[in-house]
């Protein structure tokens, strides 16, 4: 077993952006850093059809800078193809339980 930082909370400040978790913590073992940059539709295609360098199987969990609004990070998730039909095969025709899971 081990453990893998992937959100750090500072009390009253809510989740670090990006940019400064990696660099606070950027030496410990922390999920890989695919990719840097504006969100693009060719990400998405390259997510979709598993083509990105250094994904998982699943796909990618995506943070950028913080919303306005809540003063958050904006985080996201992308799911690969491969990742949606087998999760569709394992629901096993029930669309509400895929509704749920994906």
């Amino acid at each position: 077993m081990g453990v893998t930082l992937i959100d750090v909370n500072p009390f009253k400040n809510g989740i670090l952006v990006p940019a400064e978790f990696i660099n606070l913590f950027g030496h410990l073992d922390i999920p890989k850093v695919c990719y840097e940059g504006y969100v693009t539709t060719e990400l998405f295609d390259k997510v979709k059809q598993s083509t990105l360098e250094g994904m998982t199987f699943e796909g990618l969990v995506c943070k950028g800078a913080n919303d306005r609004a809540t003063k958050m990070p904006i985080m996201f998730k992308i799911k690969t193809k491969a990742w949606l039909d087998k999760l569709r095969e394992y629901c096993n025709g029930d669309e509400r339980l895929f509704e749920k899971l994906s």
